[in-house]
């Protein structure tokens, strides 16, 4: 007996869709919110499932959205985490449905994945010396929900078409990050208290004047200073790479509209790893006017900067061209504490999280520095006193392999189109790894989207040369 196609639509009708519309029409009744919620769900899931490819870009555009993108004003749920948790689970039915075992050997080979699992590992054994476990959960969750989303950008982006679309989807988010910016600028208000209430998000001022510093949706000067550093370097790559002249009009629009962004972080360390990234595209990239542009970019970004001091005041401009004796003066005693730590606990750390929890216990290491409990502002020794010096290590090691696979593929590739993504990819783990010295982003989304990509981009290259060598050696034959 066989069995047709209509019977399995029935079957679908009968025992899914039916029960599952009379299930939101009775949730319906009781709270419409949480039945609107759900049914969005189902059809993500759906989604996901029909179009496996185009799973991950919804995930993309609304990660630049950060906390401005919740579900409620005192939800600590974004919508990224949704759709994240959304294309788990569309993974998990589809590779259980199809039998589909790829992925698991996929991960199996991948050396960022065994070296994010570990990181994993010594960041739970430092719950041993964890004073404040409510913190250490907290950090928890967020390191084991990014190295889940690692695993999911390994699987998906298995080619440079989705790579590449997924960057375009990335940059135009950030599109509307940039007009967020410069509502902050021109209101003197963080977005995130206009449009949540939020009362501790306000825009942080400079230590010698009134200048403000804006935050962006991630309610901090710093995270949106590191958040524009990858979209800046995306444009400049498509910039070098596009012929369209009006494509390269509106790239050269929206690097400023990111540098103006920059501009109003004040953030230095944002700034510098900024230039780093654009230093590293220019020198292992082939462009017309190279040298030009080498003398061009550095003027015009001081001309943005005495622009826009001049324009409006309140734009922290003074923190690029002086006054910055009492910030550095501060992470040094940050820096100081944080060796204090490291030396009472040098080995499983004094738990993920519970550096703010600690921090009144290492004041009198340096007095000079805020009462108010502070983060370390150097990511390397925070992981290391909170976790240990083995995850320190283990986080070192995530970024040297990261640029070894980029350079390997800079080296050895063939394809010009993977190529130049591994160098800008690599352009961005350079200006990353300066950032992270100089504030705490081990937790920082936009870092392990890079620490995927580059990780994607190694396994496309080597599945390429080793389909050309084949290819190569059976003409041969």
């Amino acid at each position: 007996m066989q069995i047709g196609r209509s019977f399995w639509a029935y079957l679908f009708v009968g025992a899914v869709i039916l029960p599952t519309s009379t299930v939101l029409g009775l949730l319906f009744c009781v709270n419409w919110k949480i039945a609107l919620i759900l049914a969005g769900f189902i059809l993500l899931l759906l989604f996901n499932n029909l179009y496996p490819d185009m799973a991950l870009l919804p995930v993309f555009f609304v990660i630049p959205l950060d906390r401005l993108a919740r579900i409620g004003p005192d939800s600590s749920i974004t919508l990224a985490k949704i759709l994240i948790a959304g294309t788990i689970i569309s993974w998990v039915i589809r590779t259980l449905l199809l039998r589909d075992r790829e992925p698991i050997f996929r991960l199996r080979h991948n050396l960022l994945f065994f070296l994010s699992l570990l990181f994993l590992f010594f960041s739970f054994v430092s719950i041993v010396n964890s004073n404040h476990e409510e913190l250490f959960l907290r950090q928890m969750v967020r390191r084991v929900s990014l190295v889940v989303f690692v695993w999911l950008i390994i699987n998906y982006l298995h080619n440079k078409r989705l790579i590449f679309r997924s960057l375009k989807v990335l940059l135009l988010g950030y599109v509307l990050i940039g007009f967020i910016g410069l509502y902050e600028i021109h209101s003197g208000e963080s977005i995130l208290k206009k449009f949540w209430g939020d009362e501790n998000t306000e825009l942080e001022h400079t230590m010698s004047s009134e200048a403000a510093r804006i935050v962006g949706p991630g309610g901090d000067p710093d995270f949106h200073a590191i958040a524009i550093v990858f979209p800046s370097l995306i444009a400049a790559f498509f910039l070098f790479k596009t012929r369209s002249l009006l494509l390269k009009t509106l790239f050269v629009l929206f690097l400023v509209l990111m540098l103006i962004n920059m501009v109003g972080t004040g953030s230095r360390g944002g700034m510098i790893a900024l230039f780093l990234g654009l230093m590293v595209l220019w020198l292992l990239s082939n462009v017309k006017y190279k040298y030009t542009l080498a003398f061009l970019t550095p003027l015009i970004f001081l001309v943005l900067i005495l622009g826009l001091e001049t324009i409006s005041p309140v734009m922290p401009a003074e923190r690029y061209t002086g006054g910055g004796a009492q910030s550095i003066i501060y992470r040094v005693g940050w820096m100081q504490m944080a060796f204090s730590m490291i030396k009472d606990h040098p080995f499983l750390g004094i738990g993920v999280g519970n550096v703010p929890d600690n921090y009144n216990r290492y004041l009198n290491v340096s007095p000079a520095v805020p009462r108010q409990p502070h983060l370390t502002h150097n990511t390397y020794l925070q992981v290391w006193a909170e976790a240990g010096v083995f995850c320190f290590l283990v986080y070192g090691l995530i970024y040297l392999v990261c640029a070894r696979n980029l350079w390997s593929v800079i080296r050895s590739e063939n394809d010009f189109d993977i190529r130049t993504l591994g160098i800008l990819l690599l352009s961005v783990l350079v200006a990353y790894a300066f950032f992270a010295g100089t504030s705490n982003v081990a937790e920082n989304e936009n870092y392990w989207i890079v620490f995927a990509l580059s990780s994607a981009t190694y396994q496309l290259s080597k599945t390429t040369n080793e389909r050309e060598k084949s290819g190569s050696e059976r003409f041969g034959a």
